[in-house]
């Protein structure tokens, strides 16, 4: 049996254990709009991952939800599409949006670094939020809001989905949620009191 952990490959019959990226990809950028941001940008490649593509969707989702326009050139991305590794070698807009949804705490690391070399103050000038809540989040200045993906709940889930496959091979594929949660840090400016 085969149970895949943070991904699916739809149309392919398997357990999978997963967070909910569309939901969480809505509720950040919820977030940021409840602090008064309306200019939004997104930092990832959705064609590289699932997880990726379905923050982007609910990012956008949350955008039309609120009335906002997705800008194209508010959409970077600062990694190599072969592999997978993160830069500085790209280019921030010359009109930055208020705030960016970055598609992980790695890519929001690359990103600070990029807008200090710039001289643009994170989140006086740009507010960022991102997903994981891994260590680096913490340990950035500012430390980084996001969205809490428990990896103990991934693997308890991970196991208890083998145990009942190898017990009941004919049940149906499930496909199961991880719990998320949001973690105010630092790195997100209200602009509405």
């Amino acid at each position: 049996p085969i149970v895949f952990v943070d991904f699916y490959i739809t149309g392919f019959n398997s357990d999978c254990i997963v967070v909910d990226n569309y939901y969480v990809g809505y509720v950040a950028t919820n977030y940021l709009i409840k602090n008064g941001h309306k200019e939004i940008g997104f930092l990832g490649d959705p064609k590289q991952t699932t997880s990726i593509s379905d923050r982007f969707f609910g990012y956008q989702k949350a955008l039309l939800a609120n009335d906002l326009e997705y800008n194209k050139s508010w959409h970077i991305v600062n990694n190599d599409k072969l592999t997978g590794y993160y830069h500085l070698d790209f280019n921030i807009p010359d009109k930055l949006p208020t705030a960016f949804i970055c598609h992980c705490d790695m890519a929001a690391y690359f990103l600070m670094q990029k807008l200090t070399a710039s001289k643009i103050k994170v989140p006086d000038d740009v507010s960022i939020i991102s997903f994981d809540n891994t260590q680096l989040s913490q340990d950035c200045n500012p430390p980084l809001t996001t969205i809490d993906i428990s990896t103990k709940e991934f693997a308890k889930k991970t196991l208890w989905q083998m145990k009942t496959r190898l017990r009941e091979p004919d049940l149906p594929f499930q496909r199961t949620y991880v719990h998320t949660s949001l973690i105010e840090r630092a790195s997100v400016k209200a602009l509405t009191k």
